[in-house]
């Protein structure tokens, strides 16, 4: 997949078979911490959002999130409150941990995203995951709730 050109992954995001889209959203977000490559297929991304398919909706998200530094503040505004409700909405406790920890990255991108993730890992109900994973995720969360507080006060300067 490495040499393949990015369309043609995006698109595999979408395969029958789980494993070529985790390999192509492997290959995506490698290229994303890399530079604006996949950048040009927001759409295309945001669009897996929208998806009956969780492992679509999370690849979309990731790959979203990682491409945050690259998007105009319309878009951002746009698509954040789809982003922000998948945090709320997701049923797998480990697609809700990448999610956090996505989140971390685009907020060190972009700063400015630190004020609504707040307010919505504040809200978050993680009990619903049970006696097994909501310690983890309670974790997961206050590591991010302190790194945003961190990016709110550099922020305010």
């Amino acid at each position: 997949m490495k040499g393949e050109p990015t369309q043609t992954l995006v698109q595999r995001l979408c395969a029958g078979d789980e494993r070529e889209g985790y390999a192509a959203l492997k290959e995506l977000l490698e290229r994303s911490r890399t530079g604006r490559e996949v950048y040009p297929y927001w759409e295309e991304l945001a669009a897996l959002l929208g998806s009956a398919n969780s492992y679509r909706r999370t690849r979309g998200a990731l790959l979203l999130l990682q491409n945050a530094r690259w998007a105009e503040e319309e878009q951002l505004e746009r698509w954040m409150p789809r982003l922000l409700g998948l945090l709320q909405e997701e049923e797998r406790a480990t697609a809700l941990r990448q999610y956090l920890r996505a989140w971390e990255g685009a907020v060190r991108d972009v700063p400015a995203l630190a004020g609504p993730l707040c307010r919505v890992l504040e809200g978050l109900d993680l009990e619903r995951y049970g006696e097994s994973m909501a310690p983890l995720l309670q974790r997961d969360r206050e590591r991010l709730l302190s790194a945003l507080q961190g990016e709110g006060d550099e922020g305010d300067g």
